[in-house]
């Protein structure tokens, strides 16, 4: 059993439809891993601009110490120079729009993030925020990558286990490239589907194997 068949027998889809079980696992779902983003330094940090975070850590750096009216005892405290280093690091990403990649900057970024925190310089929520906008949800199909559409829902769900190729047509020219050609199939509990593919060219009986084969594996059946 594949994926998807299992996925699909899971209690939250019960009752969708296959147009709704496609639309649920390609949305994105927050209980999975997060992916990494790549994200301009400028556009992370409004949270901070917002919030008057970033006006605070220029002042800082620029006096090179916390001033009296943001500490607990009303006294200033003078901060040692990779303190104020990492200060100016982060704004200057901001002042020139950086584009940070995540694979070269992994956990960087927090880092630089959480020592601005434990100066007492940057909200747990303002932190939170900017961390947010370094990642996002993927989506289930993504993260197991299968491809869901209502024919591959479908077939999963009539439990196929042979497919027969009631035929190819040439849909012409594709718009990206390449020809378009429909293989239309036939389950065997009747179910018939047609499913569209881009190939590099027409009519070859190796391309459209192929093709039909990679769909055809996010179900568990494989064409000879």
């Amino acid at each position: 059993m594949t994926a998807l068949n299992e996925r699909l027998q899971q209690a939250d889809m019960a009752g969708l439809t296959d147009a709704q079980a496609v639309a649920a696992l390609n949305a994105p779902d927050t209980s999975l891993p997060a992916v990494p983003v790549a994200f301009s330094c400028r556009a992370i940090a409004e949270p901070a601009v917002l919030s008057g975070d970033l006006a605070v850590l220029r002042i800082v750096a620029l006096r090179g110490e916390i001033p009296a009216d943001l500490t607990p005892n009303s006294t200033a405290i003078p901060l040692p120079t990779q303190a104020i280093a990492t200060i100016m690091t982060l704004l200057d990403a901001v002042d020139r729009d950086l584009r940070v990649d995540p694979a070269a900057a992994e956990g960087q970024v927090a880092a630089m993030l959480g020592g601005i925190e434990a100066m007492g310089l940057l909200s747990p929520a303002t932190k939170a925020d900017i961390l947010s906008k370094t990642s996002r949800a993927p989506s289930w199909a993504e993260a197991n990558g299968v491809t869901v559409d209502v024919f591959a829902v479908a077939a999963a769900r009539a439990g196929a286990t042979a497919v027969q190729v009631l035929g190819w047509q040439n849909n012409g020219p594709a718009a990206a490239g390449g020809v378009e050609e429909q293989a239309n199939l036939r389950f065997t509990d009747g179910t018939q589907v047609g499913v569209i593919f881009r190939l590099p060219m027409a009519n070859n009986a190796a391309l459209r194997t192929a093709a039909l084969n990679e769909w055809l594996s996010n179900n568990g059946d494989i064409l000879s």
